[in-house]
């Protein structure tokens, strides 16, 4: 990830920590789980519903998948080429 990503995440991170009201019926450790995962969502697109795969463009499209070792990437590779099959009826080559 590149530092100026991690520099704003982080200083969003502390500007939400240090306003936030301290919940006494959860931990404080908690509370710093909820404020992260709210960072991180506001930094990945919001909350709501996904935007739909556009393979518009000249064919090939590539869609190029990271991410660190057994998070999942060839699993969802092959979901993501089943259901291109069955909903867009188009041919998938998928190399892992």
């Amino acid at each position: 990830v590149a530092l100026p990503v991690v520099k704003d995440f982080t200083s969003k991170v502390r500007e939400r920590a240090i306003g936030e009201d301290v919940i006494k019926a959860v931990a404080p450790g908690q509370q710093v789980v909820k404020i992260v995962h709210d960072v991180l969502v506001d930094l990945l697109g919001g909350p709501g519903e996904p935007e739909g795969l556009s393979l518009e463009g000249e064919p090939p499209v590539a869609i190029l998948m990271a991410g660190l070792q057994g998070s999942g990437k060839t699993t969802t590779a092959a979901k993501l080429a089943r259901r291109i099959q069955k909903t867009e009826k188009k041919r998938v080559l998928l190399a892992s």
